[in-house]
Parts: structure tokens; sequence; C-alpha cells
């Protein structure tokens, strides 16, 4: 019997932070970009260098790194978050993931992040689960300049404070929190 690659089909399962999205004819291709881990050579390089060995998988302490679309790892922050290790750096032999010197201090991604309306506390409901766990403080809980009768502390996200480790989003009960992949750190790197 032949051995049936079933990670292939992951393809027509878009993840969920992706599929909840309209598409539109002028939205950014930058948009649909996978969740790769960290320190990802650009797109297209990561997936020319990247030979889908699951090393960085197996070494990923936290879980988080998965096997996606077409058998290449991306990241799902909702099982936990990115401690920056450096374990799938070490692992990654084909170089798919690259790190430049301490001295450059390059960010192991480039994502946005962004809390929609259906935050708890932007319901009006106290809920700070999302700061209690952001280890850089990048997200605060300022009153609202109108202070009136219910008001309620709702969280803001210094982008660049946020390392985007993932922590805000495994915690978020109402999973209000997304974050979208903008671009590599890693557009050129020398192998």
């Amino acid at each position: 019997m032949a051995n049936i690659d079933h990670s292939r089909r992951a393809f027509f399962r878009r993840p969920a932070a992706l599929a909840a999205k309209p598409v539109k004819e002028e939205a950014e291709p930058a948009s649909w970009l996978p969740q790769r881990p960290p320190w990802a050579l650009s797109e297209s390089l990561f997936t020319d260098q990247c030979t889908r060995c699951n090393e960085c998988i197996s070494a990923c302490e936290e879980e988080i790194i998965i096997k996606a679309d077409g058998g290449f790892p991306e990241v799902d922050f909702h099982r936990g978050e990115c401690t920056f290790c450096e374990a799938c750096i070490d692992a990654c032999e084909p170089g798919a993931l690259f790190k430049h010197t301490e001295q450059d201090e390059q960010p192991a991604f480039y994502f946005e992040i962004k809390i929609d309306d259906s935050c708890f506390a932007k319901q009006k409901t106290h809920c700070q689960s999302c700061k209690d766990v952001c280890d850089t403080r990048a997200i605060t809980m300022p009153w609202p300049k109108d202070v009136s009768s219910g008001a309620i502390q709702t969280p803001e996200i210094n982008s660049e404070d946020c390392t985007s480790c993932g922590a805000c989003i495994s915690t978020c009960p109402t999973q209000s929190i997304s974050i979208t992949p903008i671009a590599s750190p890693n557009n050129g790197a020398q192998l």
C-alpha cells in the first residue's frame, strides 16, 4: 500500500485567523503569509531552503511549531508562546531559519497584532489576561479618556515593545487577539 502524505490536505484548511478574513481583490499578498518559525528567511527563500525535515518541530520546547501546508513548519500561538530559546535555529541544518549576530538585535518575528471588538474588556467585562502574561509589558490597560459610570480599562498594544511571542494569544479567553505576518526579517540573509 502506498504511503500518503496527509499534510498536503492541510492546504485546503487555512488557519482560522486567515479563514475568518474576507478575501478582497485589493488584499495584499503579505496578508496571506504563513506564521513561520522565529528568524525564518523571507517566504520565497524559506520554502526554497526548508527541506521539511521536521527537526525544528522536534526541537521546539514549547511545542508551538507544527507541520502545516505542504509539510512546511508554522507557528501556532494558540498552543503557547515562543520563548526565543533558539532550539529551532540550532536544529535547522538547511538554514531556512537564520539569526544574524547578537549585535543586530533582529526581531524573531515581523507580525501585526490586533485586538478585535470581541475582547471582554471592550465588551465592558473586566479581563486583563493578555496584560498579565505579557513579559515585556507591551500590553497596557489605560483608563478611557471619558471616564463615565461603567467605564473599564481596555487593552492597548505598544508595537515597539511587543516581541510577538504569542503569549497573549494562547491565554485570551475570547480569542480576540490576532497576529498576522507582515514580512520576514531575513529577506537577504547570506547562507
